[in-house]
């Protein structure tokens, strides 16, 4: 099993190809040159040779649906994948190197398959957050805009049925335009007549990124994402900051998220 991953080039986003192959050197030629996109490859073997090529086409086909069930990431699979009939054998075999390969993926930093959990219980905005402790919830408001959201390990999930501005202002860059036009071809904001809504809850790089998306417009996601009592996520940051002294306010990234340990890191 193989995933190529890259940049889109209409600047939209990132974009990334699935697909299995044995030998694998070989078919990595083929896509060098018939796919110019993509910077990295992540390959997945089996070492003991238990899996045959019945148990790849099934897997490829697994990898698809959860990228596709994922949105996070545009493919350039032109293909479903193809349906394969296995025994139950053979098929509890594939399932259990599955979950292998969805575990080592974030060691690798490979997101494509991930989908947001289910928001975790939240503190009291008056509370002091702590490492480790449970996010914040915080909410976003502008003309024909409105969300709710909270820092995650990757960034910032903004939650399912957040409202976003139809039309981006003149002077907004052309690639945010396009990635917001990706999200909306991938099915995470679809139409409703008034507006965008979120389909589901989605996991943005960066806060000043989700608040873009929602606001249709420049903007930083620090000022912009406020708690119930209307303290600012910087203002967090900061108080995050008097707890740790490590920490920074600074950075566009969480600061009160434990580091994930997985079987895959060693």
């Amino acid at each position: 099993m193989y995933v190529l991953s890259g940049p889109d080039p209409d600047g939209s986003g990132e974009l990334a190809y699935i697909g299995e192959a044995d030998p694998l050197g070989r078919r990595l030629e083929q896509h060098a040159a018939s796919r110019d996109f993509w910077t990295v490859a992540f390959a997945f073997t089996d070492k003991d040779s238990h899996l045959n090529k019945a148990h790849g086409l099934h897997l490829e086909a697994r990898l698809l649906e959860l990228a596709r069930e994922a949105r996070r990431i545009k493919l350039d699979n032109q293909q479903q994948g193809r349906s394969i009939s296995l025994s139950e054998v053979d098929r509890a075999e594939a399932e259990g190197y599955l979950r292998e390969l969805l575990l080592c993926c974030p060691v690798l930093g490979l997101r494509v398959f991930e989908r947001p959990l289910a928001p975790p219980a939240t503190v009291p905005p008056t509370a002091t957050p702590g490492p480790g402790s449970a996010p914040v919830l915080f909410q976003l408001r502008g003309p024909n805009a409105e969300g709710q959201g909270y820092e995650s390990p990757g960034g910032f999930t903004v939650l399912e049925g957040a409202r976003a501005r139809l039309a981006f202002v003149e002077s907004s860059p052309e690639s945010v335009v396009a990635f917001r036009r990706q999200l909306s071809e991938q099915g995470v904001f679809t139409a409703d007549g008034q507006g965008l809504l979120l389909s589901q809850s989605y996991e943005f790089n960066s806060p000043s990124q989700a608040a873009v998306m929602l606001l249709a417009r420049t903007a930083n996601g620090l000022i912009e994402w406020k708690d119930a009592n209307g303290l600012s996520l910087r203002e967090h940051r900061q108080r995050q900051l008097q707890v740790s002294p490590e920490a920074s306010y600074y950075s566009d990234k969480p600061t009160n998220w434990p580091t994930s340990l997985s079987p895959c890191s060693g």
